[in-house]
C-alpha cells in the first residue's frame, strides 16, 4: 500500500500556504501597512521606466544569485508585467525555503 497520493497532497496543502496569490488591490492595502517586501522580477529597463515606491529590483534571471537579500521568514510579495515571471520567481523562492510568498497578479501592467 502505497501513501504516495497522500504524500502529494500534503506536499500541495504546504506549498499553498507558502505560495498563494494576491491582487494589485492587496498589494496597495500592505504598502500602506508597510507589511513584507515587494520583490519586482521584471528587467531593470521595465524597472527603471516605473515602479511601485520601495520595491526591489530582482530580476527574474537574478533571483537565485540574490538570495541571501531576503530572510526566509518575511512577507516577500513578488510582482511582474503580467505574473508568468512572478509564478516562476516564486517557485524558485518556495524551492529555496521561503515561507511567506505571495504573488502579485494581474501585476505592473494593470498597475
Amino acid at each position: 500500500m502505497s501513501n504516495e497520493p497522500r504524500d502529494c497532497k500534503l506536499q500541495e496543502e504546504e506549498s499553498r500556504e507558502r505560495l498563494k496569490t494576491i491582487t494589485n488591490n492587496e498589494l496597495k492595502a500592505k504598502i500602506k501597512i508597510n507589511f513584507g517586501k515587494i520583490i519586482d522580477v521584471r528587467t531593470k529597463e521595465e524597472f527603471d521606466k516605473y515602479h511601485i515606491e520601495g520595491a526591489i529590483s530582482v530580476p527574474l534571471e537574478e533571483l537565485e544569485d540574490n538570495l541571501d537579500q531576503f530572510d526566509k521568514k518575511e512577507e516577500l510579495n513578488v510582482i511582474c508585467n503580467s505574473g508568468n515571471k512572478t509564478k516562476k520567481a516564486g517557485k524558485i523562492l518556495e524551492d529555496n525555503g521561503f515561507e511567506m510568498i505571495s504573488m502579485v497578479l494581474p501585476g505592473m501592467k494593470e498597475w
